[in-house]
C-alpha cells in the first residue's frame, strides 16, 4: 500500500549547520556543572536530554505563534532553559518537573511565585507571578492528569497551550488528556517529541502511522511538524530523532462527547487495524450496524478511515455493539 502523506512542512527543516547558538559554552558547562554538583544525573528514561540553543528555543517559541501573554503549560522543565525564554517574552508558565534536584534548581533560578505539590501550595510573595512551578508526574496514570496539575490551571479560565521538551515516554498520553480538558481549553500545542511520535501525530488515512490520536487531533484541528531537530543539539544526545510539532485547534472545535467517543473506538479498532470493519464489529441481535445511513464501507480497513466517519460510526454503533468491543 502507498504510504499516505502527511502533513509535513518540508520548506522548515532544520539543518545544524544553519544554527548559531545563544548560550555560550561556558555558560552551558556552567549549569550542567552547578546540577552535578547538586547529585543530578540526566536519566533518559524520564526524557532529560536538554537544549542549550537559545536561538533554537526562540524558533519553537516563533513556531507555535502564540499570542501576547499567553498561559503557558510546560511538562519536564528540566534545567529550564525553554522556561526562561518564555518567562522573558512576556507569557504566563506553569511548569511541572518530577525531578527533586531540577526542582530545587528552578525555584532558585527562575523563583516561581508557586510550588504546587501533592498535597501543598506554597506561596513566594517575592517570586515571579507569572510562573508556577507543579512538582512531581503530570500523569495519575496513563488515563488521567495529576490532580495537582489539574487544580492547577483550572486557576484560570484562560486558554492554555502546550510548549514543552516532551519527554518522550508520556508525550502522547498527555497530548491526549489534555485534548480532553474543557476548562481551560488548550489552543494550541509547540512540542519537541520523538519523530514518531510526530509523524504519527500529522498522518493521514492509509498510512502506517495513522492511529487513534491521528484521528482525534485532526478532529480537532490541524498539526505540522515545523522542524527536524539533530540529536546532536542535546545533552545528553538522545538515542532517537527529534521533531518539533505544532497545533493549532480550529475555532470553536470543542472535544465534544461524539469526538471522546470516536477517539475510543478508534482505540478499539486499531488493535486490528487490517481487519475489515465489518469482521471487527460483528452483529448484534439486531443484525450489523446500519453502515449505509453512515456512509461507510463495512469492507473498509480502520486505518481507511477518515476521521468524521470514526465519529459517524461511533453514532451508528448500539450499546450491544459497544458492549461486544469491550467499550461500555
Amino acid at each position: 500500500m502507498k504510504r499516505a502523506r502527511s502533513n509535513v512542512d518540508e520548506s522548515r527543516y532544520d539543518s545544524a549547520g544553519d544554527r548559531v547558538r545563544g548560550l555560550t559554552e561556558s555558560e552551558r558547562r556552567e549549569i550542567l556543572a552547578d546540577l552535578r554538583q547538586r547529585g543530578f544525573r540526566p536519566d533518559r528514561r524520564r526524557g532529560q536530554n536538554f537544549l542549550f540553543d537559545r536561538q533554537l528555543l526562540d524558533a519553537f517559541i516563533d513556531d507555535a505563534q502564540l499570542p501576547a501573554r499567553s498561559r503557558i503549560v510546560e511538562i519536564g522543565a528540566g534545567a529550564g532553559t525553554l522556561t526562561r525564554r518564555l518567562l522573558e517574552r512576556g507569557h504566563r508558565v506553569v511548569s511541572v518537573e518530577i525531578e527533586s534536584v531540577l526542582v530545587d534548581y528552578l525555584r532558585e533560578s527562575l523563583r516561581p511565585a508557586r510550588i504546587v505539590g501533592r498535597d501543598s501550595v506554597i506561596e513566594e510573595p517575592e517570586g515571579n507571578a507569572d510562573f508556577s512551578l507543579v512538582v512531581g508526574d503530570a500523569l495519575a496514570n496513563k488515563n488521567q492528569l495529576s490532580s495537582s496539575l489539574t487544580q492547577e490551571l483550572q486557576q484560570d479560565s484562560a486558554a492554555i497551550h502546550l510548549i514543552a521538551n516532551l519527554p518522550y515516554a508520556i508525550a502522547s498520553p498527555v497530548v491526549q488528556l489534555l485534548l480532553e480538558l474543557r476548562n481551560p481549553q488548550l489552543e494550541i500545542v509547540g512540542v519537541l517529541v520523538q519523530s514518531e511520535a510526530a509523524e504519527r501525530w500529522c498522518a493521514s488515512p492509509g498510512g502506517k502511522d495513522y492511529g487513534a490520536i491521528s484521528v482525534t487531533l485532526s478532529l480537532l484541528g490541524r498539526g505540522v511538524i515545523a522542524r527536524r531537530v539533530g540529536r546532536q543539539l542535546f545533552s545528553p544526545p538522545p538515542k532517537v530523532e527529534s521533531a518539533f510539532y505544532v497545533w493549532r485547534r480550529f475555532a470553536n472545535a470543542e472535544y465534544a462527547d461524539g469526538i471522546g467517543r470516536a477517539h475510543r473506538l478508534g482505540r478499539r479498532l486499531f488493535r486490528q487495524r487490517r481487519k475489515m470493519l465489518r469482521a471487527i464489529i460483528g452483529k448484534g441481535s439486531q443484525g450489523p450496524p446500519d453502515w449505509a445511513s453512515a456512509g461507510i464501507d463495512p469492507t473498509l480497513r480502520p486505518e481507511q478511515l477518515a476521521p468524521p466517519q470514526f465519529v459517524r460510526l461511533a453514532e451508528i454503533l448500539t450499546q450491544e455493539d459497544w458492549t461486544r468491543l469491550g467499550l461500555d
